[in-house]
């Protein structure tokens, strides 16, 4: 194995590449879904680099983190090895060649490490009770969304000392914004691309004065957990989209508001070329299907026409809700109606209306 690539996989972060696979640490090695059969049967050494089905007379699946992220993403030698070193906290240099130096993802993921450590270890954590009697998710669940619990922020710059300059630590948007440790202090982390990009606080006691969600400072809310895909899922809350990754839906991504934004749909459009379909399941309220006519709008304008609006079950207020409660790990059952069905159905245009059509 070449020295830089073995210096990948050394400091490379398994759960995160590995996060769809619901990884779940047992001592020397993590329980994995297995990407070959869907079942809970496999695993993956600390030390190794195999991804290995326990179920090799049924099964047989065996492969390695290279070949499972080139497959998963449809990735060339050159992306592979960008990926995997992203994840290892590697930049590499444009020959990747040796001189590397530490990626500011690294400090992310430490900052995500110690909020979730915290989430299990704080004594009567209101995060953990939130998350597990408000919401419904299970412990297995929790741990593989990467949900954490703000600590405090000596606490955190504690937990950072050991790998990471004050310097560093300073600028983190969850010792820098106050907010995130008194208020907000359910730490959601998100994802863009398949790294880890950023977090966003939750408050845990509803108040009316106050977003239930925070971002940081100054931030461009992105088109949370998006990775480039053919069909594209796009659901209002962060939660949403995460409790359906956990679940091994690979494309339901977040606006984090009842409509796509502006930048948003940049994303989609400098991704016109991998995303083809596009389909819409924001909140089942009204405001939800105000933000679906205003999404529907803005696509067409940007050229997208494969665009499909899902309905929920009236007793379900959004996808979080639907999938605590059916425990479903796909959206097959949840229908998705082109977008012109659905605004005949709750936009209809009365025979002596003179506004142009928009189907």
């Amino acid at each position: 194995m070449k020295p830089l690539l073995k210096d990948i996989y050394q400091r490379l972060d398994r759960a995160a590449l590995l996060a769809e696979l619901r990884p779940e640490a047992a001592g020397d090695h993590y329980i994995l879904t297995c990407p070959g059969c869907g079942k809970r049967e496999a695993y993956l050494y600390l030390n190794s680099h195999l991804i290995i089905c326990n179920r090799q007379n049924q099964c047989g699946y065996k492969k390695s983190l290279w070949d499972w992220t080139a497959a998963r993403y449809g990735y060339g030698q050159k992306e592979t090895f960008a990926h995997l070193a992203r994840l290892a906290g590697i930049s590499l240099t444009e020959d990747s060649g040796a001189a590397v130096h530490h990626d500011p993802t690294r400090l992310l993921r430490s900052a995500q490490k110690a909020c979730a450590k915290a989430l299990f270890t704080l004594t009567d954590n209101p995060g953990l009770r939130y998350l597990r009697e408000t919401r419904h998710w299970s412990e297995e669940e929790i741990r593989a969304s990467g949900i954490g619990y703000h600590p405090g922020l000596d606490a955190l710059r504690t937990a950072l000392n050991a790998d990471h300059t004050t310097e560093e630590i300073d600028a983190l948007p969850l010792m820098a914004t106050k907010l995130f440790s008194t208020k907000y202090r359910l730490i959601i982390p998100f994802h863009q691309n398949g790294a880890i990009a950023g977090f966003i606080g939750r408050l845990i006691e509803e108040d009316p004065e106050q977003p239930k969600y925070r971002f940081p400072k100054n931030t461009k809310v992105p088109l949370v957990n998006f990775e480039p895909t053919t069909e594209v899922v796009i659901v209002e809350g962060i939660l949403d989209a995460l409790l359906a990754r956990v679940r091994g839906i690979k494309n339901v991504f977040a606006s984090c508001t009842n409509q796509l934004s502006g930048t948003q749909l940049d994303t989609l459009t400098a991704n016109r070329n991998t995303v083809k379909r596009i389909r819409l399941l924001f909140d089942n309220d009204p405001a939800g299907k105000k933000g679906t006519f205003s999404s529907i709008i803005k696509l067409l304008g940007d050229g997208f026409t494969d665009i499909r609006v899902g309905e929920l079950d009236p007793q379900y207020k959004d996808l979080e809700e639907y999938l605590s409660h059916t425990k479903k790990t796909t959206l097959d059952s949840i229908t998705f109606v082109p977008y012109y069905e659905w605004l005949a159905t709750h936009y209809p245009i009365d025979e002596h209306d003179t506004r142009p059509s928009i189907l």
